[in-house]
Formats: C-alpha cells, structure tokens, sequence
C-alpha cells in the first residue's frame, strides 16, 4: 500500500516515518502536493546498482 504523509512528518514522527519505509517507500506532501520520497537505503542501493552496470 503507498503511505503519503505530510512533509513535518519528518520533524515530529520521524521514528513513524523511518518504520514504514522498510515496507517500501514513502511518498512526502508539502501544502497538497507531491514534495519528497523516503525509501529504505537497501532499497536505494538495488535501485541505482543497474543504473550504475547499464552506464
């Protein structure tokens, strides 16, 4: 399921927001909008290591 989460989630829930990204990432709003998102850096690092073999 896609978690969006308002931006100051960061601030104020931070350990809620580091939790859920093991799930898969998590989509950040500022004032409604799509802003920013988190993801786990395992995931990060599965993600950029094609790209890095394809370049």
């Amino acid at each position: 399921m896609i978690q969006i989460r308002p931006v100051t989630d960061l601030r104020y829930k931070f350990s809620e927001i580091e939790a859920a990204v093991k799930n898969g990432p998590v989509y950040l709003t500022k004032n409604g909008h799509g802003s920013l998102v988190v993801m786990d850096l395992g995931q990060y690092a599965k993600l950029t290591n094609n790209i890095d073999a394809l370049l």
